[in-house]
Parts: structure tokens; sequence; C-alpha cells
């Protein structure tokens, strides 16, 4: 085969065997290529579903969390209970809320808190109730919408900068009350 006449001497039969044997090598070569392309894609798939399954379920027990606490502020029954439910309200509105709360939710939690700080006591809490359904509402809708595309992460849409809406409603407008 070096010196290019690897064929003479050699039946026709032998010939036709030995490409025969060459293409073999060279198919198991591509299969064994092909099959590592496909293990490390189904691999990188997987392990990109398990990562889309983690966050989403966190965002649903988020948002479930945060519908609870914030109906938990008309429904409690004593000083004790609303001071938690504050409590718990604010640490939803400065931190985890805020990784996956779509817009609308953001700006229907800010205006919660802002209507807060405008009636921080016990006695008015009933003045929240149509906050605290705009919340509902959209977290509501922020579900529908997820589950329309089936819960897939969209980390620009969830972590976009809300440049000129920071007067409006960014959680940076807001002082020290929620």
């Amino acid at each position: 085969m070096t010196n290019g006449k690897a064929d003479e001497g050699k039946t026709p039969t032998e010939g036709f065997l030995a490409r025969i044997k060459e293409l073999a090598w060279l198919g198991t070569a591509v299969a064994a290529i092909v099959t590592a392309v496909w293990a490390a894609t189904t691999y990188l798939n997987d392990k990109r579903l398990e990562y889309v399954k983690t966050f989403s379920e966190k965002q649903i027990a988020l948002s479930f969390e945060t519908a609870e606490t914030v109906a938990n502020l008309l429904t409690a029954e004593t000083q004790d209970a609303w001071d938690t439910h504050v409590a718990k309200f604010r640490n939803l509105y400065w931190g985890p809320l805020v990784l996956v709360e779509s817009a609308k939710v953001e700006a229907a939690m800010f205006e919660l808190c802002k209507q807060m700080s405008d009636t921080p006591d016990f006695g008015q809490r009933n003045s929240l109730r149509d906050k605290v359904f705009g919340v509902s509402a959209a977290i509501r809708e922020q579900i529908r919408e997820r589950n329309a595309y089936d819960w897939r992460i969209d980390l620009p849409t969830l972590t976009y900068q809300r440049l000129g809406q920071e007067a409006s409603h960014s959680k940076s407008g807001m002082g020290p009350g929620c």
C-alpha cells in the first residue's frame, strides 16, 4: 500500500475485500463521532431541562408564597401577625422575588408597598385590599404567561433594565418604609 501498488498480485475479490475493510473502519469512526455528539447533546439538553425545572419550581413556589403573604396582610388577626407578614412581604419584595417577578408583578408589589408606607397601621389594613388583589392578579397573569410558554426561562426578560421607568415604580425609589 505504501508504494501505490498494493493491489498488484491480488485477485479482484481480495482488492474488493480490502476496500470494504477500509470503508468499514471509516464507517466505524464516523459512527463513533456521531454517537459522541449525540451523547454530548443529550447530556447538555438533560442538564438544561433539569435547570429549567428547578428554576420553574422555585418561581412557582415564590409566586404562591407571595400570594399567600399579601393575602395574610389583610387577614392578620393581631398586630404581631401583621408585623410578621409585613416583614415577610418586605423580604420577598427586596429579596428572592426580584429574581423571578415579571414587570407586572413588580409594579403591583411596588404599588402595595407604597400603599403600606402610606397606611402602615394594622387597623387600616383593609385599605390595602385593592393593592393586594392587584398583586394576586399580576401573579396569576405571570403564571398564565409562563404556562403558555411551557415555563421556559427567558432571563433577559426577567432581568431586563427598566430604563425610563425608574420614577414610576422602580424599587430604587422606595425609602426605608418598605
